[in-house]
């Protein structure tokens, strides 16, 4: 074998080991992606039952008082509060918006 031969069978050997760290990283960091999304789903499970948890206590606590025969007006869960401030917030934003434009335009000039 001349010098080259082994400078060359180095590089490849290097490069191989270079390989195989990076390949073992890889599947190291697609197990961690596996396991957050797991995380990620198990959380929003435990989210939604506590979320319908508070709906049903609040319905309970809103309905204690309501001595109506008529079921559908004793429900309070028609209303659509999520909605509502959903509009709130985007009116706020919209408010907001337009006073920092307001003071960009007076900056500039």
């Amino acid at each position: 074998m001349s010098l080259g031969e082994e400078s060359k069978a180095d590089t490849l050997g290097v490069l191989q080991g270079k390989g195989d760290k990076y390949t073992k990283l890889s599947l190291v960091e697609r197990k961690r992606m596996n396991d957050l999304e797991e995380a990620i789903s198990y959380i929003s499970a435990e989210t939604d039952k506590y979320r319908d948890l508070a709906k049903k206590a609040a319905i309970e606590v809103m309905n204690i008082h309501v001595l109506t025969p008529n079921p559908a007006y004793s429900r309070a869960d028609g209303v659509n509060i999520g909605k509502e401030a959903e509009i709130v917030t985007k009116k706020t934003m919209i408010v907001l918006e337009a006073k920092l434009n307001k003071l960009l335009q007076r900056k500039s000039e």
